[in-house]
């Protein structure tokens, strides 16, 4: 019926079957391009986890996660304004600890703002910051 998986994906597309559209982007091992449908669709943890699972393109998927995981983050938790989301601010936080960038790549600003984030909620929560 479809020349290609470009035609197909299109196709669901168009007519709005977005889980059939994930199902099939994941049975041909596309993790980053799945992560970004569920991103569409608001489903930020379970895009980030794609992220960190593809292995297609490392550094780029890493790098989206980071993105999203930080941009979560600031949704929940703006200018350190403690959220009643406590266990999903925690989730995210370890889903950041499973972020692996390139030496080069690594940025400073990414890295201690994940800190000032978990810093903020254990000091709210009496939690030990020694893993930090």
């Amino acid at each position: 019926m479809f020349e290609s998986l470009e035609e197909e994906l299109e196709f669901l597309e168009g007519l709005e079957l977005d889980s059939v559209r994930l199902d099939l982007l994941l049975s041909h091992g596309m993790k980053r391009e799945a992560a970004e449908l569920q991103l569409s669709e608001g489903q930020f943890s379970k895009a980030i986890d794609l992220f960190l699972e593809d292995d297609m393109d490392r550094l780029t998927s890493m790098s989206r996660a980071k993105d999203t995981i930080s941009r979560c983050l600031w949704t929940l938790l703006p200018f350190g304004v403690l959220s009643p989301k406590h266990r999903e601010i925690y989730e995210l936080l370890d889903r950041s600890n499973r972020v692996v960038m390139d030496d080069n790549d690594l940025d400073e600003v990414s890295v201690h703002s994940s800190r000032i984030f978990y810093l903020t909620i254990a000091t709210d929560n009496n939690v030990s910051v020694d893993r930090w």
